[in-house]
């Protein structure tokens, strides 16, 4: 099921019949440029001076890279009077309060629904936080006539009220929970506490509490608790799954826009941007695309390690050559649809990389990631190196690129451990490599001459190899 997009519809004569579709951040512009206005004395008898206007377009215009006239703000100012007249009606019925605190209209439940029978209009302000009421306050005043939304109510905005449907991806307001007395409550959620969430979350990635794209229930418990003594609430760990699943609906539909043709990541204004004749194709066949023109995404970054392959980009530019070290090649495959043994033929693995992958693997073997009866590595600490090497590389790994690594470890260390069985053969601590006379070396590798690579060569990372490959437990 498409979601629903909620429009305002713009005059035939200024965008030939064309959609204006407004998010949040710029109802939020709008507000803050216009109460500017009126406080300047733009308003006069109830109505906007043409500076007002001006002055609303060109900050919407710079901020966004839109191109409005005033006729866009006019049909804004439209949508907003008639949702403002529903509310003023509101509140002024018996039983229903203005909360300040939870900026919202408050009632007992047999009010709203006695009410809602008779005006079932005003059903979207039921539990509906209005955070810009103050600001419309001063911007519409007292000009209100007593309007109705019966026209069509899919016409509401999406960030002054919020449907049934609360899964959708534009829709971030508010989520619907049901509690474990089967009663449905209402929770808010604010930016503040999707940036916070995300920074848990993040924090949990770094940990290995993530396996195989599953969170695990540690993982859970701590953005619970840490949530709850931030901002007091009575979460749950279904609230926290449910917004996963509006976050991860956002993020696919982001990925998949920028998979595209002409669009790219602007990360100066967070948003994905376009021409606009690109735009128009694309929303004209993926309408759910359509709310995410001049958007705000300030939790990119996020939802890149919480939902894609960790700091996997949800952009491709295939016209800008990858930033990779130089002892890498073709190390930068955005698309995650290649076959994986075609772009593990491209790896070349470093020391500096080497080193970082051995010390991470170490301490996951001492945080408990590794089986005691198989020895074999748990996914968590697979997740933890990929997270780790992609973070301090600036690539793009998986965790087969690591398995395959330690297949080619496992290797040289087997050549390595049977060499030093052999008479002649040590191991030099200071040099970091293994040592014999020319005379024991050449007929060593007369016979094996896989030990040739073992010849002159340093190994720093020699004891971290006998933990990992060899099963020796780490020290303390």
């Amino acid at each position: 099921m498409h979601p629903k997009v909620y429009k305002t519809r713009s005059s035939t004569a200024i965008d030939r019949g064309k959609n204006t579709v407004w998010t949040r951040e710029m109802d939020n512009c709008l507000t803050d440029v216009l109460v500017e206005q009126v406080e300047k004395g733009n308003k006069v008898d109830n109505i906007l001076k043409p500076a007002a206007f001006a002055a609303a377009l060109k900050a919407l215009n710079e901020k966004f890279g839109m191109h409005m006239t005033k006729g866009h703000i006019k049909n804004r100012l439209k949508t907003w009077r008639k949702q403002f007249g529903v509310l003023k009606e509101l509140l002024a019925h018996r039983g229903f309060v203005w909360n300040k605190t939870q900026k919202m209209v408050v009632a007992n439940d047999s009010v709203w629904n006695d009410y809602i029978k008779e005006h079932p209009d005003a059903k979207v302000f039921r539990a509906k936080s209005i955070e810009n009421y103050d600001k419309l306050c001063i911007i519409l005043g007292n000009d209100q006539s007593i309007a109705r939304l019966s026209d069509n109510v899919t016409e509401i905005d999406v960030n002054f009220t919020v449907d049934d449907e609360v899964e959708e991806p534009d829709l971030v307001i508010l989520s619907e929970t049901q509690t474990d007395g089967n009663l449905t409550k209402h929770l808010r959620w604010t930016e503040e506490m999707d940036h916070w969430l995300g920074k848990i979350l993040v924090d949990q990635v770094r940990k290995g509490l993530k396996v195989d794209n599953v969170f695990q229930t540690e993982a859970y418990d701590k953005a619970v608790s840490a949530m709850k003594a931030k901002f007091g609430h009575h979460l749950t760990k279904f609230n926290i799954k449910n917004r996963l699943k509006t976050w991860k609906k956002q993020y696919e539909i982001a990925k998949e826009i920028l998979s595209h043709t002409g669009f790219k990541w602007d990360e100066t204004k967070k948003m994905i941007i376009a021409n606009d004749s690109t735009w128009i194709d694309y929303v004209r066949t993926h309408p759910d695309a359509r709310t995410y023109r001049a958007r705000v995404l300030e939790n990119y970054d996020q939802f890149c390690t919480i939902f894609g392959q960790f700091n996997e980009p949800l952009h491709r530019n295939d016209s800008e050559p990858c930033d990779e070290p130089l002892e890498f090649e073709s190390v930068c495959p955005v698309n995650y649809d290649s076959n994986l043994k075609d772009i593990m033929k491209h790896m070349r693995w470093t020391s500096d990389m080497d080193s970082c992958l051995s010390e991470i693997l170490v301490q996951q073997i001492k945080l408990g990631n590794r089986s005691r009866f198989d020895h074999k590595l748990k996914p968590a600490a697979l997740e933890a190196a990929v997270l780790a090497i992609n973070e301090k590389f600036k690539l793009y790994m998986l965790k087969d690129h690591i398995k395959n690594r330690l297949k080619t470890w496992k290797k040289q260390y087997d050549i390595l451990k049977e060499v030093l069985r052999q008479s002649g053969f040590e191991w030099d601590e200071n040099r970091k490599m293994v040592i014999a006379d020319d005379s024991v070396w050449n007929e060593y590798i007369k016979i094996n001459p896989d030990a040739r690579i073992l010849k002159g060569r340093i190994i720093r990372n020699y004891e971290e190899l006998c933990i990992i490959i060899g099963h020796i437990d780490p020290p303390g």
